[in-house]
């Protein structure tokens, strides 16, 4: 058995100022709080909480039954403290949530098994601002999977693979809403994803390895209320693919202190992003990330490399102008490094 509470408060406050006298270049102490053209104000707060139990049960040697039981209630509010009568908000969110699987251990190297489990994820309310819905519904999924895990030569090389399929009923999609400059929570009637997983992992030596995984995603929205057009269409911020190899070294320098470094290479397939622009999708990116430091059982020392070669990718797209059909795009972060240090009490 365990027990979950949760309580956050988001205080969010953007204000728009505009300089029509085009004598001098003003700043922002340059205007009152009342002198803003448009405020977006929002007291937003989650009291959430869940029970969840999970019990195993062998029917025979070799076959397992696991079920879980899971329920959820958030709460939720939202206002804008400078108008709460007219934007005050509030409503309750909760679901029950069972999961069954099934596993069968073929040999001790070999396991099958399938399994079902309900989802959720929790309603709430986008900020309060002209032209958008005010409350996104709960989503909750069905999801249904059958997979296998081996161990091979000696536990040198795993090989783990699954097919799945995910039905979900209000599925939550946040876009940017350019009208309201907020970004909007939309809930997509029923979406259907299947897709299939392949993980590799190869002990090269007692020092180095190898991992490896792949994935292919077929997402599309079933039914959408608010734009019936896009029915067949992908889902969006799902790639078609996804794939990648890493690799991981260690060695010891002395007896307290050893020697680490991990290179990966990650391909990702295209996507779309925008309820406007759906037949507008990104190309294939590869990203590279590398890192080497040190280690003792208490200090980490590493410096790092994240998107090595640069690559330019879409991180966001969508329409932007007033009557002028205009693509406006946000670009991924472009190669960063640094140094980390951490240490374990």
């Amino acid at each position: 058995m365990s027990a979950f509470y949760q309580q956050r408060d988001r205080d969010t406050a953007v204000l728009f100022y505009d300089d029509f006298t085009d004598a001098q270049i003003l700043t922002r102490k340059d205007f009152a709080n009342d002198e803003s053209y448009l405020s977006i104000i929002d007291n937003n707060s989650s009291d959430a909480w869940a029970l969840a139990g999970q019990f195993n049960y062998d029917i025979t040697s070799q076959l397992e039954l696991t079920a879980a039981l899971r329920y959820d209630h958030d709460t939720r509010e939202s206002f804008d403290p400078t108008n709460k009568t007219d934007t005050y908000a509030k409503k309750s969110f909760s679901q029950l949530q069972p999961k069954v699987t099934l596993g069968y251990q073929v040999t001790d190297d070999f396991l099958l098994y399938t399994g079902y489990s309900h989802g959720f994820r929790s309603g709430g309310f986008n900020e309060p601002a002209e032209g958008i819905s005010r409350t996104f519904n709960q989503e909750v999924s069905d999801s249904y999977e059958m997979g296998f895990k081996t161990s091979l030569f000696d536990n040198k090389v795993t090989l783990n693979g699954a097919a799945f399929i995910i039905d979900q009923d209000d599925a939550q999609f946040t876009q940017f809403n350019v009208d309201s400059f907020t970004l909007e929570n939309l809930s997509i009637d029923e979406v259907q994803t299947k897709g299939l997983e392949l993980e590799a992992a190869y002990a090269a030596t007692s020092n180095l390895s190898i991992n490896l995984s792949a994935g292919i995603i077929d997402s599309e929205i079933k039914s959408f209320e608010l734009r019936p057009d896009l029915a067949g269409k992908p889902q969006f911020w799902v790639p078609e693919y996804n794939y990648s190899i890493s690799a991981n070294h260690n060695t010891q320098l002395n007896g307290q202190w050893s020697l680490f470094s991990r290179t990966e290479l990650l391909i990702e397939g295209p996507k779309t992003f925008s309820i406007d622009i759906p037949d507008v999708e990104s190309s294939r990116y590869t990203y590279l990330n590398a890192g080497i430091g040190v280690k003792s059982e208490q200090w980490t020392v590493q410096v790092y490399v994240e998107n090595l070669t640069d690559e330019r990718a879409i991180e966001d797209i969508f329409l932007y102008g007033d009557g002028i059909t205009e693509l406006a795009r946000q670009p991924n972060k472009p190669r960063s490094y640094g140094v980390e240090l951490s240490y374990d009490f």
